[in-house]
């Protein structure tokens, strides 16, 4: 199908493109310069049990136990996306730490923001996880103790590692504010047909799982069975009821990061159920981007599996002429189905593709005076000497037709490679590394088609572009 290798092509593009270098964010009505530093945090001398049982949970599901090159001591640390930075806050004004920028932002994986902690203090907040900890208690009780002589700091190096690679969780009873850390780190909240909710915590490991499924049956008879599947061990909770009494219950418990999930799943009905689905699909991340059906998806994939159903049905009644016309339908339909869900995505990838474009301000015009100025920002880069026209692009087919790549590359970084049609109008990707001729020859041609199956446009220039501007004549 033509339309999902242009969607791979999109992907491909969309992941070439850089978000803007993260400097500050917002929570809770406040603004926040990064780093936001140790110096102004202070840790609480008091703990609620309560908080502290949620932190431990949260930190069994994203946080991580690391060490420096020297093994000096441990690193505690928490990475979340920069839309999610108010659990940063709380673990900094609990414990103390830093919060840094994290990961920057590429094409679809969104810019991080990272908690850390070092030294004495990361010693003690380690021993006051570990109180609650399950899957993480014994990487947070080493941390705790790290050894002072070098010869122990190696051997506590080797077991935090062995800990890392195998399950060792430690068995053990956890609170409702366990479970609502672990989930709101972990938890997938989800919608099934028109009305139906399921929730879903995935490890690759069970021990933890174990642990959960027990507080869920002694404690509110919720049976929560789990299963293996694709590498990894879930635990799953059906039935809309149960669903909305254990999001309640999480709420009550501080529930933070998906606690807008939590709040539109409990008012999911019959008659709201498409615009739930849509809300939903817009409160997580990107993992599943232009992947989610929408509501005319929904509906033909429901129609599939009962043309399917009723194939079945004929079939075992001896009835196979007209089963295998109900087997035709479905597969003509899930045919259609494909196509369209494939469109669909084309057209979410193109929106996005403008959006993060436009962050940067990526869109540029060239004045007959060799500028390109950003429309959404007024920046100016001049040319440097590099900006002769290095390739012509076939407007038919989008791809290299002619010319050769001229000049010395290999000292330019970052290098941005910049596409244009006759009209101006032009788009623009950063290539980070230095390159050599031939790789980025290639790098320009798949640019390209890229290009142009995300414009449809014919697009006649490439220049090569540095960041520096050419110095006066």
């Amino acid at each position: 199908m033509a339309v999902k290798e242009e969607n791979k092509q999109l992907r491909s593009f969309l992941q070439t493109l850089s978000w803007p270098r993260l400097t500050g964010f917002e929570a809770n009505g406040k603004l926040f310069q990064l780093p936001v530093s140790l110096k102004e945090s202070s840790p609480s001398e008091l703990i609620q049990s309560q908080r502290l049982s949620y932190l431990a949970g949260f930190f069994d599901g994203d946080g991580c136990v690391t060490r420096p090159k020297n093994m000096s001591g441990c690193i505690l640390k928490v990475d979340q996306s920069f839309v999610q930075p108010e659990i940063l806050l709380l673990f900094r004004g609990t414990f103390g730490g830093s919060i840094l920028r994290g990961r920057d932002g590429t094409g679809l994986r969104r810019p991080m923001l990272s908690w850390q902690v070092y030294g004495n203090m990361a010693r003690r907040t380690a021993r006051l996880l570990s109180l609650h900890s399950i899957l993480k208690k014994r990487q947070l009780l080493l941390a705790a103790a790290w050894p002072d002589e070098p010869a122990d700091r190696q051997t506590a190096s080797v077991e935090l590692r062995s800990l890392k690679q195998h399950d060792s969780a430690v068995v053990g009873s956890c609170s409702l504010e366990y479970f609502t850390g672990f989930f709101d780190a972990e938890g997938n909240v989800g919608q099934r047909g028109h009305a139906s909710l399921w929730l879903q915590l995935g490890q690759k490991h069970c021990t933890v799982l174990h642990c959960l499924q027990g507080l869920l049956q002694n404690e509110y008879g919720v049976n929560a069975p789990i299963r293996y599947h694709r590498s990894s061990h879930v635990l799953e909770i059906n039935g809309t009821s149960t669903c909305k009494f254990l999001l309640n219950e999480m709420l009550q418990a501080g529930l933070i990061c998906k606690a807008r999930q939590a709040e539109t799943a409990i008012g999911l009905t019959v008659e709201n159920c498409h615009d739930t689905r849509a809300a939903l699909g817009t409160m997580v991340g990107n993992q599943r981007f232009g992947q989610r059906l929408d509501k005319d998806g929904v509906e033909r994939a429901l129609k599939i599996r009962c043309l399917q159903t009723r194939a079945g049905c004929l079939m075992r009644r001896g009835e196979v002429k007209e089963a295998e016309a109900k087997l035709q339908e479905a597969a003509d339909l899930k045919e259609e189905h494909q196509l369209l869900n494939a469109q669909r995505e084309s057209q979410e990838l193109l929106q996005y593709i403008d959006w993060v474009q436009g962050l940067q301000g990526n869109f540029w015009q060239v004045t007959d005076k060799g500028m390109c100025e950003s429309r959404e920002k007024g920046v100016s880069l001049l040319f440097s000497e590099l900006s002769d026209c290095v390739f012509q692009v076939s407007a038919r087919e989008g791809i290299v037709a002619s010319g050769a790549l001229r000049g010395d590359f290999s000292n330019v970084d970052p290098l941005d490679i910049q596409v244009f049609n006759g009209k101006g109008k032009g788009y623009r990707t950063q290539q980070p590394q230095p390159l050599d001729t031939m790789v980025l020859s290639k790098q320009i041609q798949n640019y390209c088609k890229a290009i142009n199956n995300y414009a449809g446009d014919a697009f006649s220039k490439v220049y090569l572009v540095s960041n520096k501007p050419k110095a006066a004549s």
